[in-house]
This record gives structure tokens, C-alpha cells and sequence, in this order.
């Protein structure tokens, strides 16, 4: 879980003028969500086969593809292996949830690669993950309001001449003025507290699946650890993650 906190912390501070804190939050979010996936899967196994799933086996079915893993999630909560009641992904949110898993899973598998690339390769065909990010959430989450409002023109005018402004936002267009720097500052606000929600959802539907393992542990002989005091993440509304900047692990 501490992988998860760190990456939804890291989501709730990266922006425009600090890239790499994308990449640390994507990291964190990919590797954590695989690694409770995986964790869910072989258990449930012992649960209900008395055995625990092979490292060899897990490579040749599952790999690192967090798409394939979140699918056999699914499959599970529909056997009634597990349950995912307190983190159920409400069918309004599914193409959401289902973007996010593809974008994790495609960082995860190729694109966290993307710099490397772009320096050291004829031809890249690597998709920028901070591009792809910021038009993932403006698909889901719209921005509307603040940013779009008329801003004094006089005002502006006379503070341009005086600050000199040098960013890229996330998709590499150029920030050159005060005044893009202004409706860019409340677009990062947008895209911190939306992109946090799409990853709780996912982190809440994983979690509240290894919590209701808590439940079985009879079926294993009580040697299982009682999941649900480590999943303290599913407990988390979309509310409470927009209004939080850090996360810490308990």
C-alpha cells in the first residue's frame, strides 16, 4: 500500500514544471497495482486450492500486463472467489477505469521508456505517458469554469512585459506569457485532483478484493494475514482524495 500512497501523493503534486513527479507517480501507481493484483490472485488460489500459484506460472500467464491481471480480478469478484462490494467500479465510471488500467499497463509495459527513447532511437514509437496523462483526464473530467473566463487584459499586458515565463505544458506546447502560466497553473489543479480520482477508483476496487480475503482465512488454516488492516486505501472517496495533497501509509 505504501506504493499506492506515494503514487497518489505524487499525482496530487506533479504538473507542468515538474515532469519527473509524473514519472514516480505512474511508477508507483503501475508496480503497486500490479503487485496487490497478483497478490489477490495467489491467494485466492490457496484459499481455494491449498496451494500458492508458481513465480513461473505467474511470468507465463500474467507477465506485467495490468490489464490482463484486472481482468482476472473481475473474474474472480464474478465467481465469488472474492468481493469487491465497498470498491465496486459503478458502470458509469467503467470506460474511465478501463482507460486508466490501459494507460498504467501501457507505462508499465513500454512508455515509462519514453525518454530513453526519444534520446537514443532513430524512430520512437513510444506514446509521451505526461501527453497521454493530461488528455486522459480532460476526456473524463472536462475543465470548465475559472479557465475559461475572460482575464484582465490591461492587467495582463502590463505583467507580461515584466515576467518572463519558459515552461511546456504536459503535450509540449509552449507557456511563454504570464497569462498562459496562470490558466495552465489552475489546468494542473484540475488535472491533480481529477487523475487522483481515476487511480482511487482502481486502487479501491483492488483493495476492498484482498480486504474480503480476511474473511476466508479459516479456509486456510488462519494463516493468512488479516488483509483488511493493510487496506486502509478503500476507505477513501473520491471527494476525500480530491480535497488531500498527501497520503501517508499508516
Amino acid at each position: 500500500m505504501r506504493l499506492l500512497s506515494s503514487g497518489l501523493t505524487d499525482i496530487k503534486h506533479a504538473d507542468y514544471s515538474s515532469p519527473g513527479t509524473y514519472y514516480q507517480a505512474f511508477f508507483s501507481l503501475s508496480v503497486g497495482l500490479e503487485r496487490i493484483c497478483k497478490l489477490i490472485i495467489t491467494v485466492s488460489a490457496y484459499v481455494s486450492e491449498g496451494v500458492f500459484i508458481s513465480d513461473k506460472e505467474f511470468k507465463k500467464t500474467y507477465s506485467h500486463d495490468l490489464k490482463l491481471l484486472f481482468s482476472s480480478l473481475e473474474r474472480l469478484v464474478a465467481q465469488g472467489d472474492v468481493s469487491s462490494e465497498s470498491g465496486e467500479i459503478p458502470t458509469t465510471q467503467r470506460e474511465a477505469a478501463d482507460d486508466t488500467i490501459a494507460f498504467l499497463a501501457d507505462f508499465g509495459r513500454k512508455n515509462r521508456y519514453y525518454n530513453l527513447d526519444f534520446l537514443t532511437s532513430d524512430s520512437v514509437t513510444n506514446i509521451d505517458p505526461l501527453a497521454s496523462w493530461r488528455l486522459l483526464v480532460l476526456k473524463h473530467f472536462p475543465q470548465v469554469g475559472w479557465a475559461k473566463k475572460e482575464l484582465n487584459p490591461v492587467a495582463l499586458s502590463y505583467l507580461n512585459a515584466i515576467h518572463k515565463v519558459s515552461f511546456t505544458r504536459e503535450d509540449l506546447v509552449p507557456i511563454t506569457s504570464l497569462s498562459q502560466e496562470i490558466v495552465e497553473g489552475k489546468t494542473a489543479e484540475h488535472l491533480q485532483r481529477n487523475g487522483a480520482v481515476l487511480c482511487i477508483r482502481l486502487i479501491r476496487f483492488a483493495a476492498s478484493c484482498l480486504s474480503s480475503l480476511s474473511y476466508k482465512r479459516h479456509f486456510a488454516d488462519d494463516v493468512l494475514p488479516v488483509f483488511s488492516d493493510f487496506c486502509y486505501l478503500q476507505h477513501f472517496s473520491d471527494s476525500y482524495v480530491r480535497s488531500r495533497r498527501t497520503f501517508n501509509s499508516p
